[in-house]
C-alpha cells in the first residue's frame, strides 16, 4: 500500500485488532495515512497500538527503522466507532471468520462509507 496508490489523504479504516488487522493497520500508518481501528473487544486496538510501537521501538534500536517512526506510526493510529469509519477511502475487514456476521458488517458498512469508498 503506498501513497501513490491510495493518495496522500485517504484515511484507512481496518476493522479487527487482531495480529492480521493489527499488522494491515500498521502498514498502512507506515505507508503515511491515518487508520480508524474498530474491534469488538474493549481494549483491543489499544494493545494493537501498543504492540506496534513496541516492534517499532526493537526495531529502531536495531537500527531498522528511523526513531521518528517509533511515535510517528502509532500516533496515525486510533480506536474509532463503527460510524467514523464514513470518511474512510479505503476499509479492510479483518474479523471473525463467520460469513454471517462478515455479510452484517458490510451491509453495515456499504451504509457509512461514501460511493468512492474500497
Amino acid at each position: 500500500m503506498s501513497d501513490q496508490a491510495l493518495g496522500p489523504q485517504v484515511v484507512v479504516g481496518v476493522i479487527g485488532a487482531g495480529a492480521m488487522g493489527a499488522g494491515i493497520a500498521q502498514v498502512a500508518a507506515q505507508a503515511g495515512h491515518r487508520v480508524l481501528m474498530v474491534d469488538a473487544q474493549p481494549g483491543a486496538v489499544e494493545r494493537a497500538i501498543a504492540n506496534a510501537a513496541a516492534t517499532l521501538k526493537a526495531l529502531a534500536a536495531k537500527g531498522k527503522v528511523p526513531a521518528e517512526h517509533v511515535t510517528g506510526i502509532p500516533a496515525r493510529m486510533r480506536a474509532a466507532t463503527l460510524p467514523e469509519l464514513a470518511e474512510c477511502g479505503l476499509v479492510i475487514e479483518a474479523i471473525v471468520e463467520d460469513l454471517d456476521v462478515k455479510r452484517g458488517l458490510l451491509r453495515d458498512l456499504e451504509a457509512l462509507v461514501g460511493p468512492r469508498c474500497i
